[in-house]
């Protein structure tokens, strides 16, 4: 969801919106392609980085769950996005204040993303995604992040270490993808 004046649906927008805007309850998917996770391994980090398109002192609450699809597809409409299957795993982000051009963080992920790779197979051509919903946050209370479609460096980023075989693997970095 695009937060513009009168929020819409959008799957080429160049924001991102978490919280509520204009009486709207903002939500958001983000696909990140591509990953790479070995069948039986531990997931031992993970989490999604944004960064901030604006500053704003609020602190809105989102939850984020896992698209819980073996490879889910590009989100599409509205009511795509609505129809998804999620996981029963999730993580509740009380958002932090914050700087335009700054990184932060989503909590950790590692409940999500082990729950993914303990159903399905992510052997390097394979996407992983999240929705991301408002959380009780006040009208007026959100936050706006840079999409890929703003910014293919500055997008968000998911970021995931494991364990396979009893060694740590390298980290994964992907950037989202719509």
């Amino acid at each position: 969801l695009t937060p513009a004046a009168t929020p819409v649906w959008s799957t080429t927008a160049n924001t991102l919106g978490f919280g509520q805007r204009g009486a709207v309850n903002l939500k958001l998917g983000v696909r990140f392609l591509n990953l790479t996770i070995t069948a039986g391994s531990t997931i031992d980090v993970a989490y999604i980085t944004f960064r901030a398109n604006s500053s704003r002192a609020n602190t809105p609450t989102v939850i984020l769950y896992g698209d819980d699809e073996a490879a889910p597809a590009t989100f599409s409409t509205e009511a795509d996005y609505n129809g998804r299957a999620l996981t029963a795993a999730s993580a509740s982000w009380s958002m932090p204040s914050w700087t335009s051009g700054t990184d932060y963080n989503s909590p950790s992920l590692v409940s999500i993303v082990q729950e993914l790779v303990d159903s399905y197979t992510y052997d390097g051509n394979d996407p992983m995604a999240f929705i991301i919903n408002n959380n009780g946050s006040a009208d007026g209370v959100y936050h706006i992040g840079k999409s890929y479609d703003l910014d293919t460096v500055a997008c968000p980023r998911l970021h995931i270490e494991y364990t396979a075989g009893g060694a740590v693997l390298p980290r994964g970095d992907y950037g989202g993808m719509f």
